[in-house]
């Protein structure tokens, strides 16, 4: 961040010291400051001659005129310790000169404490003008900050109130020329100056923002961002730094800003993000790392981006690092959106451990997007919902991460050469791309029983697993494939490598409920399950597993066919492989139509040329018992039974007629393929006995 001061801010603390005697106040009291340069300790620098005391609100209005081209007010000093109620701001007189538009309160290298008490800081006021303080500072008391946007009463050369709509802040004057947006200002001069909360709870309420910048230590308390804006930020090469003791509660519609500049931002402080709530992180020059620890809870839909510092820009390759671990239950929602102007390659890493976020994690940036990358095996969430969006970009370093369910049309790519990056995925609908980044190899693992589908063209070479549930591919993979018992691989697009389905496994071409061809450029060697399926009426009338190379059945590989459309008829074909194949321990073909209608025989040519065909299509046998019909004519019984009942067997048996019915049934030849058999009859036989048996 920019900052400058002129000359006349550098006053002798000894000497101001010297100048007069120390007044305190001994009642509280509005106490107004005076029209001079004088340290606050100092009581001629306040309207009544009396120095503010504990009880008392410092104010600053319309008797104090900030600097301009004829009357030049210099900055005060603090002169010393000060311990006071509050601050109010109401109105001091404008000047028109750059860095004279604001209310500065030095203190030669942050050396002494402000103390604030329970009456807090007001800039509500609507001629409030913004208010730099560069001491130590210590809270007494919880209290409220009512920052109004205070800057935007800086205009150059008149004030013209209210501030026109169509004026941007970035064409006025500043106040302090640290940022055109400022309007509470805390400006520490050292690194490890002390910002003590106390242990007490700070509101700010309004729409303005407040900066804590330059080397403070932010420690001991609760911050709740209620309203507008809260900057922490590191510049002039100094650190800022927020302590683990501190947390953040940001509320929707509020921003924390963790800025950088020339000095980095670091922050244990716990941090919770309230549903429409924005958590920034800004990266400008060549130390303006940032880096987030402890917690980031979440509840309802927030937002976590990175951007450009809006006041230095920068181009510089930067990376805030979050390694706070992320949580949120299963209706939280966070938005991830790093962006940058320039070439410069900013990342946003995530390296703690998040597998506590049940909800939705979105890359969904619109422009100069950036990578999200993750850096450590906690990173992800199995638990997650992740949707990388069109242009995004998720990166992985390396390391086997979690994702739960994945969508998308974003990229995802591994960002370390050396280390094969894993995602472990169990569900979703991807139809983005899966890539190396030049030698650095990424590998998918499907994990769970839901499903997974791959829409996009997938580049990465590394190893995809199927260890449970279904992977679906209706894209491209360039990777070998290997299924494992219990997982399920489907589709209807390319393995541009070798398919190997374990014991167990099950390879099923087409989508579910949907016709398809799944063609593998590599070998296929199948010791699981085939599962095609046929439909007469579709143009492609069934599933085909097309290999460019051999197709090898091992072990217990079985193929079953099932039928998705309407009964099939005699004479129909069907091919579901593009070669021949052989060695499966069973070919299970659909024995009947839907409603058992029809029953099916089938011609099997799979080990000839890949394809089957119904032989047969007849009604299915009823099971019920019948009479059969006897007819004699020209020595020949002819005996038949209802069509419904080809299946059943005719059986006789004969005796003579002292035996009479006897158990040496026989079964008629050719009886069970047939309702109606003709038999001659022998006037020899005594008895002669006909019954219809099922089966």
């Amino acid at each position: 961040m920019r900052f400058s001061i002129t000359s006349t801010v550098n006053l002798s603390f000894a000497l101001i010291l010297g100048a007069s005697i120390l007044l305190t106040q001994n009642s509280s009291a509005d106490v107004t400051k005076a029209n001079n340069s004088t340290a606050l300790t100092n009581g001629a620098s306040w309207v009544l001659g009396v120095a503010p005391g504990p009880g008392d609100v410092a104010v600053f209005d319309s008797t104090l005129h900030l600097g301009t081209n004829a009357n030049t007010i210099s900055p005060a000093p603090l002169g010393g310790n000060l311990s006071i109620l509050g601050i109010r701001v109401a109105g001091p007189v404008l000047g028109q000169a750059d860095e004279k538009n604001g209310i500065v309160i030095t203190n030669a290298s942050s050396a002494n404490t402000l103390t604030i008490g329970t009456a807090g800081i007001d800039l509500s006021a609507a001629n409030a003008v913004p208010i730099d303080i560069q001491s130590k500072i210590t809270l007494s008391g919880s209290q409220t900050w009512n920052i109004s946007d205070a800057s935007a009463n800086i205009t150059n050369p008149v004030p013209v109130l209210p501030l026109p709509a169509t004026q941007n802040h970035g064409d006025r004057y500043t106040a302090l020329l640290a940022n055109e947006d400022e309007d509470l200002y805390f400006n520490a001069l050292v690194t490890g100056t002390p910002f003590d909360l106390g242990g007490f709870t700070l509101n700010l309420t309004n729409t303005g923002t407040t900066v804590i910048d330059q080397g403070y230590t932010v420690a001991n308390g609760i911050i709740n961002v209620n309203q507008g804006t809260l900057v922490i930020q590191g510049g002039k090469s100094r650190q800022t730094t927020v302590s683990n003791n501190v947390t953040i509660n940001v509320a929707g519609g509020a921003t924390l800003r963790l800025q950088t500049t020339s000095g980095a931002i670091v922050s244990g402080a716990a941090i919770n993000l309230a549903d429409g709530s924005l958590l920034n992180l800004t990266a400008a020059g060549s130390q303006g790392t940032g880096t987030v620890s402890n917690s980031i809870a979440v509840s309802g839909n927030a937002t976590l981006s990175q951007t450009q510092n809006p006041i230095v820009g920068g181009n510089n390759n930067i990376t805030n690092v979050i390694t706070a671990n992320i949580t949120g239950d299963s209706g939280a929602t966070l938005n991830l959106q790093p962006t940058q102007s320039g070439t410069a390659t900013c990342v946003l890493q995530l390296s703690g451990d998040n597998s506590g976020f049940n909800g939705a994690i979105n890359l969904n940036a619109v422009s100069g997007i950036r990578p999200v990358r993750l850096s450590s095996t906690t990173a992800g969430s199995a638990n997650a919902t992740w949707t990388v969006n069109a242009s995004n970009i998720l990166q992985v370093a390396g390391v086997s991460v979690g994702l739960g369910t994945l969508n998308g049309t974003g990229t995802i790519s591994n960002s370390v050469a050396a280390t094969t990056a894993t995602l472990n995925v169990g569900a979703g609908n991807f139809n983005g791309t899966i890539a190396n980044a030049g030698t650095a190899v990424l590998a998918l693992n499907k994990i769970s029983s839901s499903t997974l589908t791959l829409g996009g063209t997938n580049t990465y070479t590394g190893a995809t697993a199927v260890s449970n549930g279904t992977l679906l591919v209706n894209g491209s993979i360039n990777s070998p494939v290997t299924v494992y018992s219990g997982g399920t691989l489907g589709g209807s697009g390319t393995l541009r490598s070798n398919l190997l389905a374990n014991a167990g496994a099950t390879v099923t071409p087409g989508n579910p409920n949907a016709i398809g061809t799944l063609t593998v450029s590599g070998t296929i060697t199948n010791g699981g399950a085939i599962l095609m399926k046929l439909n007469r009426t579709n143009a492609q009338t069934s599933d085909l597993l097309s290999c460019a190379k051999t197709i090898t059945i091992t072990g217990g590989g079985a193929l079953t066919v099932t039928n998705l459309g309407p009964a099939l008829q005699v004479g129909d074909s069907f091919q579901l492989f593009n070669q021949a194949v052989t060695g499966f321990t069973a070919v299970n073909l659909p024995l009947t139509d839907a409603n058992n209608n029809m029953v099916y025989t089938w011609t099997n040519r799979v080990a000839i040329n890949g394809s089957i065909q119904v032989l047969t299509s007849v009604p299915p046998v009823n099971t019920t018992p019948t009479n059969i019909t006897v007819q004699a004519s020209g020595g020949n019984l002819t005996l038949s039974w209802p069509l419904d009942h080809t299946g059943w067997t005719l059986q006789a048996q004969t005796n003579s007629v002292h035996v009479g019915l006897s158990t040496n049934w026989v079964a008629v030849s050719g009886s069970s393929i047939t309702n109606l058999m003709t038999i001659p009859t022998n006037p020899t036989n005594g008895c002669v006995f006909f019954r219809l048996v099922y089966p």
